[in-house]
């Protein structure tokens, strides 16, 4: 079965022309007013994390990249004169997010072995020892 195109839509069953809005990327990029509503919402969201010393902990660890990226007044420009690029810089913003947030995780991991290493190393056991935690919480 191949990749289904818009047009085809019309053809398909009623439950496929319902389930349309699900398959047809919606874009913020159709007019002024979804970009501006795009843009205010996301400033909306970011200022509330941002005053929100426990979520703008997590924001400035977790999402710096995109956060700088939209609060950026070219690139907020961008959002109106080219649309395409703006969402592109968000896309390629996230994506280093993301790729930071990984390499955290296995920075992480990398911790939490080498402090659990120290008690099987003195213990010659890999079996569990009164030091360790909650592994299932990942916690050294």
């Amino acid at each position: 079965m191949g990749i289904l195109s818009a047009d085809k839509f019309d053809k398909l069953p009623w439950f496929f022309g319902f389930m349309r809005p699900y398959f047809i990327p919606a874009s913020i990029c159709i007019n002024s007013t979804t970009q501006a509503g795009y843009l205010a919402k996301v400033n909306v969201l970011i200022n509330r994390f941002q005053k929100n010393s426990t979520y703008n902990a997590v924001l400035e660890i977790e999402s710096p990249i995109f956060v700088s990226y939209v609060k950026d007044p070219s690139n907020q420009a961008l959002l109106y004169s080219n649309c395409t690029a703006f969402v592109d810089g968000v896309k390629t913003a996230k994506l280093a997010d993301k790729a930071a947030a990984i390499e955290r995780k296995t920075i992480a991991q990398e911790i939490h072995l080498r402090f659990r290493r120290v008690s099987t190393d003195l213990t010659a056991s890999e079996g569990p020892n009164e030091l360790d935690s909650n592994e299932k919480l990942g916690h050294h």
